[in-house]
């Protein structure tokens, strides 16, 4: 582990990567590791705290892909399909209306009734 921390201390040095957070564990529990490197904060002249194992970031889209992946785990678990109804997984989709556009003189939203279902393929592939 010390030649990894090294390499990322040296990425950071570098100006490579701002930092890191690490987390790993063994599928037996038998080892686990945590640890960051670098500074919290990167903003220039600003003296800033090390980051933290249970410090807050932001993510934004990055959730996007870990969803993709936990899905396309349970897909090949056989937990279900690319190509059925998500319904099933996602009730609250069911009865879903579709925005077409919005009326002209008063802006309110055209809805109307979905004639298809929306797959976990469309879901995974065509993230909004």
């Amino acid at each position: 582990m010390q030649a990894f921390e090294n390499r990322v201390q040296s990425e950071i040095s570098a100006g490579k990567i701002p930092g890191s957070v690490a987390v790993a564990k063994s599928k037996t529990g038998s080892f686990t590791y945590t640890k960051a490197h670098g500074p919290r904060s990167v903003k220039d002249g600003e003296i800033s705290e090390p980051l933290k194992t249970n410090g807050i970031f932001f993510l934004a889209s990055c959730t996007k892909l870990l969803t993709a992946i936990s899905a396309l785990q349970c897909v090949e678990r056989g937990q279900f399909t690319l190509d059925e109804d998500v319904t099933r997984l996602l009730p609250e989709l069911k009865d879903m209306d579709i925005l077409k556009g919005f009326e002209a003189e008063s802006d309110k939203p055209i809805l109307v009734k979905a004639t298809k279902t929306i797959t976990l393929r469309q879901v995974v592939y065509r993230p909004v």
